[in-house]
């Protein structure tokens, strides 16, 4: 036969100074994940506003892009109009120096 059992209670000798320092520990444990949940929205929030920012400098970066591209061919016609120039003006200066 078993012995009945007996409601819990708080028997004498756990100390005070025990409950108090178990009452301490959760309460910091619960202001502990607060914090965690804190700086977790937190971080949360600045990774939201980094990844905006970082669209709006990637999308800016891909129209300058394309500025780069148009203006790189411009330059290669410039740049063959140049030399087009330049042969004829070679031709041009070697019939005056034939002519001396």
């Amino acid at each position: 036969m078993t012995p009945p059992r007996d409601p819990w209670h708080l028997d004498r000798r756990v100390p005070i100074a025990m409950i108090f320092a178990i009452l301490c520990q959760t309460v910091g444990v619960v202001w502990w994940a607060a914090t965690i949940d804190a700086r977790t929205t937190a971080l949360a929030q600045v990774t939201a506003r980094n990844v905006v920012r970082i669209q709006r400098a990637w999308d800016r970066m891909n129209a300058d892009g394309d500025k780069v591209t148009v203006t790189a061919e411009r330059v290669a016609k410039m740049e063959g109009t140049l030399e087009h120039v330049a042969r004829q003006l070679d031709r041009v200066l070697d019939k005056l120096d034939k002519r001396k």
